[in-house]
């Protein structure tokens, strides 16, 4: 066999990889009325002002799922899907780590070994 046939299989089966940015998980935040927190007389920030506004978002959320269960309550409410996005290799799906081999100063991806292309690499 030529050493050109001897290369090629080796050339076919190696992978490449790059960092992808994709969705993991989907949380909805609910925004509530503005006003909760209009009226408390106490100096922002201080402990006594925290207390207040923890009590104060307690008795809305409270409200809130008695409204979730009659319908009837015509306060703004907005609710708001929130897309938490993480980093990871486009091969394997693994949180994107890099290993960088010292002998040959490869690039390859901590959780698959696939070599990482250039336009994703370390900077």
């Amino acid at each position: 066999m030529s050493s050109t046939g001897d290369t090629a299989p080796a050339a076919a089966e190696t992978k490449t990889c790059n960092k992808v940015k994709t969705i993991v998980d989907v949380v909805v935040e609910c925004t509530p009325p503005s006003y909760l927190t209009n009226y408390i007389r106490a100096h922002y920030g201080t402990p006594e002002y925290w207390e207040r506004v923890m009590k104060a978002y307690e008795g809305w959320v409270q409200d809130f799922e008695r409204f979730m269960r009659d319908h009837r309550s015509r306060d703004s409410i907005r609710l708001t899907p929130e897309y938490v996005k993480k980093d990871v290799c486009s091969c394997c799906g693994c949180d994107w780590e890099i290993y960088i081999d010292d002998d040959t100063k490869q690039t390859t991806c901590a959780g698959c070994g696939a070599v990482v292309s250039s336009e994703s690499g370390p900077k």
